[in-house]
């Protein structure tokens, strides 16, 4: 069953349900999903030594911060949910990093720190505003599986969109800093997600995320 487009469907029949008066048709179908698990699309971080690689195909000026943060963000959720994987220090990945130089070999890298996988998330665009009122994160974002052993890809997902909240998030109701650990955060959890599997009705109303 493809789930990742059942959810989807399913989302928009939530969303369109209660402009038509069916709200008990919205509360049976969440009642219907509830406890239902979405597998991962690669399983193949278990019982691994994993690096996690984030990088930005902006300018040197781009936002270094915000992918450390994103990159620290993944690893707490790959954490959290799969068993026995080691995560590999970012400061040793950093430090790789900087010897590599923008063209990095991520095999090269893997083989250096040990690795039996290495996660490359590449965010090529980002932003946080939308005018001058308004907050809306915007990314595009790819997100690839190394495997060291071979030196092949073995999962590979993007470019993708991302735009988060949908309508966007008034300027007066938050801040720069605590809108970005927001959106940062739902980015995060839809690039984890690819490798674990996850409670179906996670998918549903990620927006009123804001509003907690």
């Amino acid at each position: 069953m493809n789930w990742t487009r059942l959810v989807t469907c399913l989302a928009i029949m939530l969303a369109i349900a209660p402009a038509f008066g069916c709200i008990g048709l919205s509360a049976q179908i969440l009642n219907v999903l509830v406890g239902q698990r979405v597998k991962a699309q690669y399983d193949g971080l278990k019982k691994q030594r994993v690096a996690i690689v984030v990088t930005s195909g902006m300018t040197a000026d781009g936002p270094d911060y915000s992918m450390e943060l994103l990159s620290r963000l993944i690893m707490g959720r790959l954490q959290q949910n799969i068993k026995e994987v080691e995560l590999i220090p970012s400061h040793e990945i950093g430090n790789i990093m900087d010897s590599q130089g923008y063209d990095a070999n991520y095999v090269e890298i893997g083989q250096t720190l040990k690795a039996n996988k290495v996660v490359v998330v590449e965010v090529s665009s980002y932003s946080l505003r939308e005018g001058a009122t308004l907050y809306k994160g915007r990314a595009m974002y790819s997100t690839r599986v190394y495997d060291i052993e071979s030196g092949e890809v073995r999962f590979n997902r993007g470019p993708i969109n991302i735009a988060f909240p949908e309508s966007g998030q008034p300027v007066t109701d938050t801040n720069a800093i605590q809108f970005e650990k927001t959106f940062l955060n739902e980015l995060s959890y839809r690039i984890s997600r690819y490798f674990y599997d996850y409670a179906i009705e996670e998918e549903f109303g990620r927006d009123a995320i804001l509003s907690n």
